[in-house]
């Protein structure tokens, strides 16, 4: 369903075309509970990065859907889109605490110093929106894809969940960084750019601050390699990106080749090609260049399901099945015994 191409382009008449030729469609599909698992893990990553430009017709969407299929089959597709509204609301007062904090901490440097200060210099270090994703309704995959982030976000993230916890108790937030992007402004030779990239990225790229034009950090532990560093070379161990960031094989794959094979080549990998091996070294690309000063770094996605996504999904379509068998049969042999 082109979204976009609708909200942009066509009128809501025409827009409620297209979705009812949807729905024609969606009757000659015979595995719907298998098209639902699909359609909310669709849905969940629009809604996580903002590319659902209509939420008008994703709600008319699931609308229909839920004339057509049942409150059920759109039961976890309506609470993420909850979700996302009381996540709106939690921001806001999120900021207004936020304030409330920063005034009650110059009130008391200011009774306890009696000294100018500048206000500025007590702000938080950078601006935080989460989503609050309730674990019955998204489905986002319990797979290992931690990421030793750097202490300045371990800070907000601290911050983010004291608030929480004074609004929710007995809650347990648990942050989910590889669904994280972040706004950042790196120098290069020339100039300047904001750009928006993946939480993951900016982890990546962080590690580069401070290091000179000509030198690299490898891609994979030396010590997996069967390698070890001589002491004529310059890098060390706490130099192999991997190890540092403590990302899977295929997340710091996909990041690298993000920042350094995509459109914008804001690292330069040696040797050049579009894929990420072992082997690989990465610099900074200082004489990076481009006419746009804000730049949105699309993270590259797998063209493909892999083999355990797939057997992943299986497995929930089959056990929500077998749920929906047994209520049913309990429902018949409560019928039976009550007559």
């Amino acid at each position: 369903m082109r979204t976009k191409r609708l909200a942009s382009q066509k009128s809501e008449d025409e827009v409620d075309g297209v979705l009812n030729k949807t729905i024609v469609l969606f009757r000659f599909l015979i595995e719907k509970d298998v098209f639902e698992r699909y359609y909310n893990g669709h849905l969940a990553k629009r809604l996580i990065s903002s590319r659902s430009v209509s939420d008008d017709a994703e709600r008319n969407m699931l609308a229909k859907f839920k004339i057509e299929a049942g409150a059920a089959f759109t039961k976890a597709a309506e609470g993420m889109m909850k979700d996302i509204k009381i996540s709106e609301d939690t921001v806001v007062e999120y900021k207004r605490y936020q304030e409330r904090q920063l005034v009650v901490r110059l009130l008391f440097l200011a009774r306890r110093a009696r000294a100018e200060f500048a206000p500025q210099s007590q702000k938080a270090p950078f601006e935080m929106s989460t989503i609050v994703c309730g674990s019955n309704f998204w489905p986002i995959q319990n797979k290992d894809a931690a990421c030793v982030l750097p202490a300045v976000l371990l800070k907000g993230i601290d911050a983010f969940r004291k608030f929480y916890d004074t609004k929710h108790s007995g809650r347990i937030l648990t942050f989910r960084s590889e669904h994280g992007s972040v706004e950042v402004k790196v120098k290069f030779r020339d100039r300047s750019h904001e750009l928006t990239i993946s939480t993951h990225a900016m982890v990546v790229l962080a590690l580069f601050e401070g290091l000179a034009e000509d030198e690299m950090l490898s891609y994979a532990v030396r010590s997996l390699l069967g390698l070890t560093s001589s002491p004529a070379d310059p890098r060390s161990a706490a130099q192999d990106i991997a190890k540092v960031t403590g990302m899977v094989r295929t997340e710091l794959g996909r990041t690298l080749q993000t920042l350094a094979c995509a459109k914008y080549k804001v690292l330069t990998k040696t040797p050049k090609g579009r894929d990420v091996d072992d082997t690989d070294q990465f610099s900074f690309n200082s004489g990076f260049s481009c006419a746009l000063a804000k730049i949105k770094i699309q993270t590259v996605a797998n063209k493909v399901e892999t083999a355990e996504e797939s057997k992943e999904t299986s497995e929930k379509v089959t056990k929500g099945r077998d749920q929906l068998c047994e209520v049913r049969s309990l429902r018949t042999s409560l019928r039976n015994g009550s007559s």
